[in-house]
């Protein structure tokens, strides 16, 4: 009886799991103000403006830095 129980507890937990992911199909908020603008082209070239910046400022830093001689 016991066992009985707990199945059914159990499967009425995944049912309400279930429910729940198929609610999120149709969310209610609206997401496309968080999709990024501008072509893949121009977002690229963006990207590899900005890791050349932080590459220059990372070998600027480098050379301040002293060396070790081993």
């Amino acid at each position: 009886m016991k066992d009985r129980k707990l199945l059914t507890n159990l499967l009425k937990s995944r049912y309400l799991h279930a429910m729940g992911s198929v609610m999120d199909i149709s969310p209610v908020g609206d997401y496309r103000d968080h999709l990024p603008q501008g072509s893949v082209q121009a977002r690229l070239d963006s990207y590899w403006k900005a890791t050349g910046s932080y590459l220059e400022a990372a070998l600027e830093e480098h050379g301040k830095t002293p060396q070790h001689a081993e």
